[in-house]
């Protein structure tokens, strides 16, 4: 008969799952009845902690004591299972480096794994100076989480990026769920060459905090958002990473929401925008002023303005949108070099984001240093509704949208104004 001590009333829920081996490796499970400290086997089925070789399982609610990381940790991965329902935060000890072993061969952990319909987890302590870091991997492949829909991941600790040999490393983040970086982001390298930091996988990442270089930096760091979710910057304070930015691979259709305090940089280098991929502002002058930008895909304004040394659209079927939402609230984009629109690929397209179409109204859209090319084609909102029409005669030459009488309108108006004029004759 299988036996084994109950640590705490809960454990029965997962007492025979104590030692279980999957894809993570072997899952050790969290009884939570001696004390807070992760170290303590006795707060763990079979009374030892888990650690590079095994994954840490969380899967019951009312545990006595939740985890805390006092001391330096290497551990296989992080697993929050559906029988947790109430939110989980693993504490980490302030000055403490908590290591995800997720590329070890013996293992194959999944790194932080957060299955349907259980609770959201906080990983660490807020204000500290605690570290979060996967192991340095020799390969340019890793996955940080899979978060199942519904469910948040918040980092409180400064996460490391890994360091690779190879000058790329692709991280992804996966499933439906949500992962914040409450903290910052160190793009790390302890070689020679340029590093790219690639991010991917279909999950939903977003970065509070700044993304800068680390403090071991030898070169210039890029990074490239390569996932099928939404990456989004945002925060109080300017990134400072010192290479370039790339959203998207050329196939897959990522979206960059930029939307730090207005007037702070999201992105503070060039950036490219390649076909497929979108990048939307959720705020003004994201994009560091002196930045050259390239667009293949999309650049999206919404209703906020940004101002750049250059743009250039290339490649297939690059397209600007703007949202119009007021006379004094609508998208702008300004350069102090070229704005170079291609030969005939450029699409501009108008949303109205609220406001309401009236004669004579005006938008200043575009400002630029030098103009280049043209549009190849105007996705504009139809109006003919309100009797009114899109004048854009002035798009290429001061960057101006305007409103005025649709043709029909005009002649109706000319008729009308004949019949005034016979009957005041015959008079």
């Amino acid at each position: 008969m299988f036996r084994t001590k109950i640590l705490s009333p809960f454990l029965a829920v997962v007492a025979v799952l104590a030692v279980s081996t999957a894809a993570h490796g072997t899952l050790i499970y969290w009884g939570g009845g001696t004390s807070t400290t992760w170290a303590t086997g006795g707060n763990w089925t079979g009374g030892t902690a888990p650690s590079a070789a095994n994954t840490g399982a969380f899967n019951a609610d009312g545990y006595l004591f939740d985890p805390n990381i006092t001391a330096a940790l290497t551990v296989g991965g992080i697993n929050v299972g559906a029988l947790r329902t109430t939110d989980l935060t693993i504490g980490i000890a302030t000055g403490t480096l908590l290591k995800i072993d997720n590329d070890d061969a013996t293992n194959g952990s999944m790194g932080i794994n957060m299955s349907a319909a259980g609770a959201n987890l906080t990983l660490g302590t807020a204000g500290g100076t605690e570290q979060v870091r996967l192991n340095d991997a020799s390969e340019g492949a890793q996955t940080f989480s899979n978060v199942a829909a519904g469910r948040t991941l918040a980092i409180l600790a400064t996460y490391v990026n890994p360091n690779n040999s190879s000058g790329t490393n692709i991280l992804s983040f996966n499933g439906a769920g949500n992962v914040i970086f409450m903290e910052d982001v160190w793009m790390r390298d302890t070689g020679t060459g340029t590093r790219t930091m690639i991010w991917g996988g279909d999950g939903n990442v977003e970065i509070r905090s700044v993304l800068m270089n680390g403090p071991d930096l030898v070169n210039a760091h890029n990074m490239q958002y390569v996932g099928a979710g939404v990456l989004t910057l945002s925060g109080t304070s300017a990134n400072t990473y010192t290479g370039t930015f790339t959203a998207g691979n050329g196939t897959a259709a990522s979206t960059v929401v930029l939307k730090k305090t207005p007037g702070v940089n999201a992105v503070s280098g060039a950036m490219t925008v390649l076909p497929n991929a979108t990048v939307r502002l959720g705020a003004s002058n994201q994009i560091a002023d002196a930045a050259s930008v390239t667009v293949s895909g999309i650049l999206d304004l919404k209703n906020y303005s940004e101002t750049v040394n250059g743009v250039t659209f290339s490649g297939i079927a690059p397209e600007l949108d703007i949202s119009l939402v007021s006379l004094a609230d609508f998208g702008k984009l300004t350069t102090t070099g070229t704005l170079a629109l291609g030969a005939g690929v450029t699409t501009l397209k108008v949303a109205l984001g609220g406001y309401t179409p009236a004669d004579g109204d005006s938008f200043d859209i575009l400002d630029w240093g030098t103009l280049t090319g043209s549009f190849a084609g105007l996705n504009l909102p139809d109006i003919s509704g309100y009797g009114l029409a899109w004048n854009t005669d002035a798009l290429t030459t001061n960057g101006t949208l305007s409103i005025t009488p649709e043709p029909a309108t005009l002649a109706l108006l000319g008729l009308g104004a004949a019949g005034m004029l016979i009957r005041r004759r015959r008079k």
